[in-house]
């Protein structure tokens, strides 16, 4: 390393001014996590000053559950002073926002280990080196490619074997193995050890039901490969299946000798925190500590003079690009150049700029490694001026990997077999690969540039899909993960095409636009719409057969009977598919029945007579007509049966013929008045439905057209309150917030009362998930907050001293604690209220008490009745539509609990509501 010959200038100077010119973020603190120093990129970043952060530990802005990576990680240091090591963080800013870190420690020594310098890099900035790139290929690598975590892809066929249909890169470099050439294969073919385990039950469960499952530890044997992995499966649609997988195998052997040196690695650091008090102010103004980050950094760097001569090179130059440490110190770049001839031009102009400017420069060049190989690199150039003194700065990064990555991901995208399309802001198409050409019947060049939504949108969903792509735009909360929708290709055809959706963002999470792959479901639609139908037709059949008409399977259990068989055995259809044919006849024909069942013949046609053994127990004797039910390869899967009661047939004929006219003229009378009355049921049933559809139709619409001209009402309002149109007097002001209430107070009713239909009509269906109340309650409190706090009330919780999770609808659960909570803060003069919080073994109870005004128990009755307030002048004075206890009592029984309230009038109300626990979830030991 050279030293300039300067004595005004000394190595920390130097090293902090390459701290303070680094794109990088670079911060240090000692081994308790108190800052010693940072840079300026970094403070900014955090949102702090300075003093700010200098009075407060790395722990602190830390996220939740953080702090157990910083402290392995310190243990891990004390163990082994000399290593460096990279970590992700999740960092809380001083306003609140999260960021993800990917940072490289380097421990500082001096005989022991005293402090750790930082160098991170926002994750999701990464690819700033890809600006001038093709922006719709850089996000492609980026999703694509530079997922860390392993993804496979597989789809359940019909013989319920699990075919591998993709995978990722990560995947591939996590289990060692080239999974293109393993696809369409199955499962166990790929993974011999899956069929003595119980992974492969697992996931073809998951594949047909439904549902995510996450566990550890895996260990995977293909050929030489071993290891374990942190596995989550879930289901992609039906019968498809994606499973991510992380290699944990270092991990796991981490924590194992973690633990074995957990004695030792203690008193190391106790003895390293008593050295550390001592030492702190001398390493935060140590030359060494300078010296150590520009020996230790990642990056490759290169000090120059103004006359382009080399003075200092890093060792991470040296290593990477293959020199000596001394190589190039004295020399001149342009006399040994190690850089190709247009990128020594880049430089040099570069260089022209900076001293104009006095700003960084960036760009991508190429050099020659030792070995005269070529790498393509991304260079930061940077001026450092120390008073009369300037040093040419130049941060190194090779980019020869990412380059070909690059390209890996062009091929990858153009042999993908679904369509895969991205769209600017504008909705005009930055990309789309061969697939998409095929599909749409185009050459790509007629389309790219062009506006998606004017050249592959049906025109009469053109503007409905185009509003939902300019919400996206606009960062409004719309879903858009997974949908449906037509396109229309170049010769007019109309295709459906299922489509997997993400938002794309540039390095200031601003939106960039959409990425999408879509696969042709036109043929599977027709099919399901051509399904449907014949179900319909089959079922009405089976229906209204005048016979007995039952089907079984193989083994002759009952899997359905229609209406008539049901009437002539008098045994219930739930009941009926518990039994077997056997269960049903008499002992002396089981030999005939079951040589017929055992035969399993796909041509079996037999009629013959036999006898049925009632729900009384009454034996009647009937015909029966059997023949074998294949399935679609044309195999036997079960057996249909027409069954005839003959009960007359052994009387007398001349009785037999007479009682036969006879009942069989009351039959005809019976299902004439049967079929009548069936079909006056139906006739009921249909406009029933039809007023239920046309009452929710019309609540739906008219809450449409009311909320649409109270939100335009609302909005104008408040700009005029706003005084944006002009000042408005004091008479205006106050007839300006008498309108902006009432049409707030209208807004919400219509609101209300849209729920309380929409429950009753039950379209309101819950989205039960496993969640944390915590989270729900810190929502809640953040949107109740400035009620209380206005009214000067005293707010207190009670029971969340532990993370608690429950089974319920989290956003139903949220509303019912809003409508509470706010009830209770707005009859509250003054006092406090209170949230309780109690789990009992069989539900979890929520109490919410106030100190308000109380109810007169006259007035009990009406608490949850539709449109009822409570006739006081208080109440009368606070905004309501005495529609929120009704809604939250119907959201309530919803999940099954029940609420209830006690009060005493001037005294104040407590509202209790339970939400029951799943039965298998009951602990009865632990309480």
């Amino acid at each position: 390393m050279i030293i300039i010959n300067s004595s005004k200038y000394s190595i920390q100077d130097i090293f902090s001014s390459f701290l303070d010119n680094s794109l990088d973020i670079i911060y240090i603190f000692d081994i308790n996590g108190k800052f010693i120093d940072i840079n300026d990129i970094a403070l900014k970043l955090f949102e702090y000053n300075r003093e700010e952060l200098f009075n407060k530990s790395f722990v602190e802005i830390l996220d939740k559950g953080q702090d157990e990576k910083f402290f392995t990680l310190l243990d891990n240091l004390k163990a082994n002073v000399k290593k460096s090591n990279y970590i992700n963080y999740k960092v809380n800013t001083k306003n609140g926002n999260i960021i993800l870190l990917d940072t490289y420690t380097i421990p500082i020594m001096n005989n022991n280990l005293i402090a750790i310098i930082n160098i991170s890099k926002i994750i999701s900035n990464k690819d700033h080196i890809y600006k001038d790139s093709n922006r719709h290929e850089f996000n492609f690598s980026n999703i694509f490619d530079h997922i860390p975590v392993g993804f496979h892809l597989y789809s359940l066929n019909a013989k319920d074997q699990l075919i591998l249909k993709d995978s990722n890169p990560a995947a591939n470099e996590i289990l060692g193995i080239d999974s293109s050439k393993l696809l369409l294969k199955p499962i166990e073919e790929i993974f011999i050890s899956y069929k003595e385990s119980d992974i492969l039950k697992r996931y073809i469960n998951i594949a047909k039901n439904g549902g995510i499952e996450k566990w550890d530890h895996i260990e995977y044997h293909l050929d030489a490969i071993e290891g374990a992995y942190e596995i989550i499966a879930f289901q992609s649609s039906p019968n498809n299946i994606v499973v991510s997988f992380v290699d944990i195998t270092k991990r796991i052997t981490y924590e194992k000798k973690l633990e074995e040196s957990e004695s030792e690695l203690r008193n190391l650091s106790e003895e390293l925190e008593n050295k550390i008090s001592r030492r702190t102010k001398e390493l935060y103004e140590s030359e060494e500590l300078y010296r150590n980050l520009f020996e230790n950094i990642p990056n490759a760097i290169i000090l120059m003079d103004m006359n382009k001569n080399f003075l200092i090179t890093n060792p991470a130059f040296n290593k990477n690009f293959g020199y000596k440490g001394d190589e190039f110190i004295g020399k001149n770049i342009q006399e040994n150049c190690f850089c190709t001839e247009p990128s020594l031009k880049k430089i040099s102009d570069s260089l022209l700029k900076i001293e104009k400017d006095k700003k960084p420069v960036m760009f991508e060049a190429e050099i020659y490694r030792k070995d005269n190989t070529i790498a393509k690199i991304f260079v930061q150039l940077n001026l450092i001026e120390f008073e009369e003194l300037e040093l040419i700065l130049l941060i190194i990064q090779d980019i020869s990997n990412l380059k070909f990555e690059q390209e890996k991901a062009k091929l990858y995208l153009e042999t993908a077999g679904v369509i895969i399309v991205a769209l600017d802001k504008k909705g005009n198409i930055n990309l789309l690969n061969k697939k998409g050409c095929e599909v749409l019947e185009y050459e790509q060049n007629e389309l790219i540039g062009k506006n998606w939504f004017n050249n592959c949108i049906p025109i009469n969903y053109r503007d409905k899909i185009k509003k939902i792509f300019e919400d996206i735009i606009e960062n409004k909360n719309v879903n858009i993960e997974f949908y449906e929708s037509p396109i229309i290709s170049k010769s007019g055809k109309e295709k459906i095409i299922a489509w997997h959706n993400t938002i794309l963002y540039d390095n200031n999470n601003d939106v960039l636009g959409t990425l999408s792959s879509g696969e042709d479901v036109t043929e599977r639609k027709k099919m399901e719409v051509e399904l449907r139908e014949s179900e319909i037709i089959y079922r009405k059949l089976f229906e209204s057969h005048i016979d007995g008409i039952i089907m079984m399977d193989l083994n002759g259990m009952f899997i359905d009977a229609n209406k008539t068989f049901l009437d002539m055995s008098e045994y219930k259809l739930a009941q009926l598919k518990k039994f077997s044919i056997f269960d049903i006849t008499p002992e002396k024909w089981y030999d005939d029945i079951k040589t017929i069942i055992d035969s399993k013949s796909k041509t079996l046609s037999r009629e013959f007579d036999i006898e049925l053994k009632k729900e009384n127990g009454t034996i009647i004797p009937i015909n029966l007509k059997l023949w074998t039910k294949t399935d679609i390869y044309n195999e036997p899967s079960g057996f249909w049966a027409i069954i005839r009661d003959i009960s007359k047939k052994k009387q007398d004929e001349l009785l037999q013929i007479e009682f036969r006219k006879r009942l069989e003229k009351e039959v005809k009378k019976r299902t004439k008045e049967l079929n009548k009355a069936l079909e006056k049921q139906r006739l009921f049933q249909s406009e029933i439905i039809k007023a239920s559809k046309f009452k929710s139709e019309f609540l739906a619409t008219m809450s449409h057209e009311l909320r649409t001209p109270l939100n335009a009402i609302i909005g104008f309002t408040e700009l005029m309150l706003d005084e944006s149109f002009g000042t408005l007097n004091k008479e205006q002001y106050e007839y300006m917030m008498d309108i902006k209430t009432s049409a707030e107070h209208q807004y919400d009713m219509i609101s209300s009362i849209l729920n309380i239909t929409q429950i009753e009509s039950g379209q309101v269906i819950l989205n039960k998930q496993q969640f944390s109340i915590n989270t729900i309650i810190d929502q809640v409190i953040s949107t109740i907050k400035p009620m209380y706090t206005k009214k000067k009330i005293q707010f207190i919780v009670e029971g969340l001293e532990s993370d608690i999770k429950i089974l319920a609808d989290p956003l139903r659960i949220r509303e019912i604690l809003i409508n509470l909570l706010t009830n209770a803060i707005k009859f509250t003069i003054e006092g406090k209220v209170k949230l309780i919080i109690k789990e009992l073994f069989d539900k979890w109870v929520f109490k919410v008490r106030d100190e308000g005004i109380g109810i007169a128990q006259e007035d009990f009755d009406i608490i949850f009745r539709d449109f009822s307030r409570v006739d006081s002048a208080y109440v009368r004075s606070t905004p309501g539509t005495g529609l929120g206890l009704s809604l939250t009592k119907r959201l309530v029984e919803l999940h099954n609990g029940t609420i209830n309230f006690t009060s005493v009038l001037g005294v104040g109300t407590t509202f209790t509501f339970t939400i029951p626990k799943p039965s298998e979830e009951y602990d009865l030991d632990s309480y």
